[in-house]
């Protein structure tokens, strides 16, 4: 078991703790240097030599994330891969964080957000992944690696591959971590006195009278920061168990993860419950078949933390320190008690009104108040991923695998807004109780045939494959009640029967749409010396009319191991060298269904020549049977090198351009369309130099492992 404390910026201390335990005997390695297994990395539909990948990949393993605590899987590939930012949406607790691969790639469609492929699914994130469950990562980042994506690769793609079981032994592991943390640092602000004295100088200097007829008697009033902030916990359990034998491996795992804001934290949290089950069986020689099954469970509250419209961070440094946080003396002892005179005003559990400012307003109001109409409001998520795989060995060098990809995902939220007055600008005189359900189904299947052989100094490999994919199979509904019998969130109910004119539901259908892709690769080298790979994808896509359903997306890229000459030295200096460059065509279709067509849509109600509203229709937009994909061209060329035996560095320098990007255009009202149109009309370059230098020694059996 090993148990180490960690303490990073601000106020925070992490306590991890690993254990492992294996039913088998541990033996020695007594293999050779050279019989040893070389690193491989995940290429999309199969695995490669690190050695004799020629596209720019990054690879991130296990062991390199075990110790990270984070609190969505995609933070971890923050500082761990060159050309690849992470920038936290915010504070809050279970907040995605901002991934880009070699910057923006468009500024029309949809985000820019890379790809993500779990075990061969593509999903739309990985919030529900157990990071303890991750095996690996590869980020494919220039176009080369990226198109045998195609259509959906314009702006990277990372590929995570999860846990398997080994044959020959059972082996239970445990990884947790505990924390605590608080603010690092609060603002400096006035306090009472100061803001009497600078209140006063405001009005004379107006020529008004000074509103505090003794500042310095006003103390230090009210620090707000210290009145939202909090020390807020953090936990993470992870329980695994695997083995397996010659005909049939398993990998199980449970997680659990906890975690409070430090702002407000009985309305700030997050907490997640997964499980996985990983198994493959083989059922001949020549079959093997498998699955992957997660599910993940989360809950979380949230506060407005990222507006400085509203919301206690926002209150907390606006609202004066001469309104007290709680009236303990009497409404009547108030400078300003007709600040109180709403008989809705939000008391504590003692009865006392919670202060309310008489010089701030609108939307900054007291966060204590504020808090008291934020509980019961929570949102949930419920995801489901599965995939199940057939591999077929059909001779020796040819084989054909199946798999059926699916992801089921249920969300909602609840809230109830009760009766209230937090400002003249912020009050609710009625109550009411909102639950919203949606739920989306998206899956897919692929076939692959990969020929893999080598014959003398030659290696090939060609793949062959073809995809079927159907998205946004969804629905949902909401449903509000308003004027409850109760103004206690922990009482309210759907359960009330109350009249149907304060009952309001809400319900409707996705838009459907599918992908069907073609694709090819073929990864040739001699000698381990001169590499080459070339790509091409064909895709067709229901988001784009006639004219456009297909698109093609080649690439093609080489490499030289100039160290695997024989005019090559050997020395203690550089110990390896490759050189490789690449070209590629990638697509994004990011954009809303059917936006190639025009249908009349409901809405546009209108009167003629009387008083009744009639039922109107709408152009949703102009049609447009042109409208095609983006697409992203990408340029890399690359070198690299391992120094002196421990270092490995790799320097990649890229073109990247954006052509065809899909935009809205504004055109005019009198038009009477409902939205504006799509049209290919922009283009964009991005170029950058990518430098990578890594660190990785053994000593005594310890590894140590290092990368800038």
């Amino acid at each position: 078991m090993n148990i180490r404390i960690s303490r990073g910026l601000g106020v925070v201390a992490v306590l991890y703790f690993t254990a492992n335990f294996s039913a088998q005997k541990t033996t020695n390695d007594t293999l050779p240097k050279e019989q040893k297994i070389e690193e491989v990395v995940m290429i999309g539909y199969g695995t490669q030599k690190k050695s004799n990948v020629t596209g720019a990949i990054s690879s991130i393993k296990a062991s390199d994330i075990d110790d990270v605590p984070a609190g969505r899987p995609e933070q971890i590939l923050q500082g761990r891969a060159a050309g690849v930012s992470v920038i936290s949406n915010s504070g809050q607790p279970g907040s995605t964080a901002t991934i880009r691969v070699r910057g923006i790639t468009s500024f029309g469609a949809g985000s820019n957000d890379p790809l993500w492929v779990v075990d061969g699914i593509v999903v739309d994130n990985i919030g529900w992944l157990n990071q303890s469950d991750i095996e690996g990562m590869e980020i494919l980042k220039d176009g080369a690696s990226a198109a045998i994506y195609g259509v959906s690769a314009a702006k990277g793609v990372v590929l995570i591959t999860t846990k398997k079981g080994a044959k020959g032994r059972l082996n239970l592991s445990y990884n947790g971590f505990f924390g605590v943390g608080s603010a690092s640092k609060k603002l400096d602000l006035l306090n009472a006195s100061q803001y009497g004295m600078i209140m006063n100088e405001a009005n004379m200097n107006d020529g008004k009278p000074a509103t505090f007829s003794n500042p310095s008697a006003l103390g230090n009033g009210t620090d707000w920061q210290k009145q939202i902030f909090n020390s807020a916990q953090r936990s993470s359990h992870e329980f695994s168990i695997s083995g397996g034998s010659d005909k049939s491996t398993f990998y199980t795992s449970f997680g659990y993860y906890d975690q409070q804001g430090i702002v407000l934290r009985d309305i700030s949290n997050y907490k997640r419950i997964n499980g996985r089950i990983n198994s493959t069986h083989k059922v001949f020689d020549f079959l093997t078949i498998g699955q992957t099954f997660a599910y993940t469970h989360t809950k979380s509250q949230g506060i407005n933390e990222n507006n400085e419209f509203g919301g206690p961070l926002s209150s907390a440094i606006n609202l004066d320190p001469t309104t007290p946080v709680v009236v303990t003396n009497g409404i009547a002892n108030q400078p300003f008690p007709s600040d109180y005179n709403s008989p809705n005003i939000v008391r504590d559990p003692n009865g006392n009104p919670y202060g309310i400012s008489h010089f701030v307003n609108k939307e900054m109001t007291n966060p204590l108040a504020f808090r008291q109409t934020q509980l019961g409001r929570y949102k949930w998520t419920d995801d489901l991923v599965a995939n199940i795989f057939a591999d077929l060995k059909i001779y020796k060098h040819l084989s054909f695998k199946s798999s059926v990809n699916g992801k089921l995902s249920y969300w909602g939220n609840q809230a109830f807004t009760p009766v209230s007055y937090l400002s003249p600008a912020s009050k609710n005189d009625f109550n009411n109780l909102f639950r919203e359900t949606q739920k989306k189904f998206e899956w897919s299947t692929e076939n692959t045939f990969t020929y893999q052989n080598k014959f003398g100094e030659h290696s090939l490999n060609v793949l062959l494959g073809q995809g079927y994919y159907e998205y946004n199979i969804s629905s949902g509904q909401n449903t509000t009640y308003k004027n409850l019998p109760t103004n206690d969130w922990q009482e309210a109910s759907f359960n009330f029967e109350i009249p149907q004119s304060d009952r309001a539901t809400n319900a409707w259908d996705g838009k459907e749409t599918h992908k069907t892709s073609y694709f090819a690769r073929v990864v040739y080298d001699y000698a381990n010396r001169y590499l080459f790979t070339g790509t091409i994808r064909r895709d067709g896509s229901s988001k784009f009319g006639s004219n456009n359903h297909w698109g093609n997306f080649p690439a093609m890229s080489l490499g030289w191991n100039v160290s695997n000459e024989e005019f090559w030295p050997q020395n203690n200096v550089v110990n390896s060298f490759k050189l490789r460059g690449g070209y590629g065509v990638l697509g994004n279709d990011a954009i809303d269904d059917f936006q190639f067509a025009n249908f009349l849509v409901p809405g546009s109600n209108y009167t003629f020549g009387d008083d009744i509203i009639h039922i109107g229709y709408a152009p949703s937009t102009l049609e447009n049977p042109n409208l095609k994909w983006e697409r992203t061209s990408q340029f890399n060329i690359a070198a690299d090198l391992k120094i002196f035996k421990n270092f490995d560095l790799s320097v990649d320098v890229y073109r990247k351009k954006s052509t065809d990007i899909l935009r809205r255009i504004d055109l005019p009202g009198y038009l009477g369309l409902i939205n504006n149109p799509f049209r290919n009309i922009g283009d964009m370059n991005n170029d950058g130099v990518e430098v990578s230098l890594g660190y990785k020694k053994n000593w005594g059996g310890f590894w140590v492992f290092s990368e800038w």
